[in-house]
């Protein structure tokens, strides 16, 4: 169990800077506000110490997230990706690369591909399978890099930073001109959904009492796709295409059933409500950078 701050002490909106916030979740013990101004979900970093970037709370979901299938979805993004750059032997960089996965279907797609992982057992997975994996935390290990890249992907990444915006000032350096920066992040609704559904099917009580829904000690941010585009096009991008769509089928059966009525659910109130209200579980952004005109 995490130590807990009982002293609340807001900070500021990382994306717009703005002071007014009101009250959004509690789980376990940490507190969940939102910007009034632009729609930031975020939970104070000084609730949550450096060792815990992934979090205690999260490998409950991470035992199940691993024994999901991500190929297909990779194999879409890949290919978009391959679309926008019209160079398939480019570089590429995925952040927060996990076990390689994408990195793998990228080598094969004749990218040149690098990684960075900060979790040691993944890291040493990337090593096992001869990926050009670095193992520690971004930004911090490319300051002072003088490689460019082509690409640059970021999934399931911004929500875990103490500070997104610093990460994409220096994605933006690290990209070539007119590279491309695939962002992929988890919509706070989508958590809303899943909590109120699982009040009558209680999947939460089947895979642990310890699951949270919102995992506090690693997701220091949830963006909605307002804020998310607001980020990225206040740090130097241009949003090319964003999408809503899931990221990974699930092979346990009980698990894949309850995820499947979640995504359904969320789309049919996408399309019910015209694009009002939007419970799918991930925003993926599809971008360019814009060269400083300064």
């Amino acid at each position: 169990m995490h130590n807990k701050i009982k002293e609340i002490k807001i900070i500021k909106c990382d994306v717009c800077n703005s002071d007014s916030y009101k009250k959004f979740a509690s789980e376990n013990g940490y507190h969940y506000f939102k910007c009034n101004k632009c729609g930031l979900v975020y939970v104070n970093p000084n609730q949550i110490g450096r060792h815990e970037y992934y979090g205690q709370e999260d490998r409950i979901w991470m035992s199940i997230f691993e024994n999901a299938d991500r190929k297909k979805f990779f194999i879409k993004e890949l290919k978009f990706i391959d679309r926008l750059t019209k160079n398939r032997h480019g570089k590429l960089l995925d952040i927060g690369c996990g076990e390689g996965e994408f990195l793998e279907l990228a080598k094969k797609d004749w990218w040149h591909v690098k990684g960075i992982e900060p979790t040691h057992s993944d890291f040493e997975k990337c090593k096992e399978k001869k990926l050009d994996v670095i193992y520690g935390y971004f930004p911090k290990k490319f300051y002072d890099s003088k490689e460019r890249f082509d690409a640059v992907t970021m999934f399931d990444v911004l929500e875990h930073m103490r500070n997104p915006k610093a990460a994409l000032k220096t994605v933006h350096e690290l990209l070539k001109p007119d590279g491309v920066l695939l962002v992929r992040v988890p919509n706070p609704n989508y958590v809303i959904l899943k909590k109120n559904i699982d009040k009558i099917f209680r999947l939460k009580r089947k895979i642990g009492k310890e699951a949270t829904y919102f995992n506090p000690g690693s997701h220091i941010f949830y963006f909605y796709p307002k804020t998310i585009r607001k980020l990225i096009s206040d740090n130097g991008f241009k949003i090319v295409k964003m999408k809503y769509e899931r990221s990974e089928i699930f092979k346990d059966k009980k698990i894949r059933i309850f995820a499947g009525m979640l995504h359904y659910a969320a789309k049919i109130l996408y399309f019910v409500t015209l694009g009002r209200v939007n419970c799918m579980i991930n925003t993926i952004v599809y971008t360019r950078k814009i060269e400083d005109t300064k």
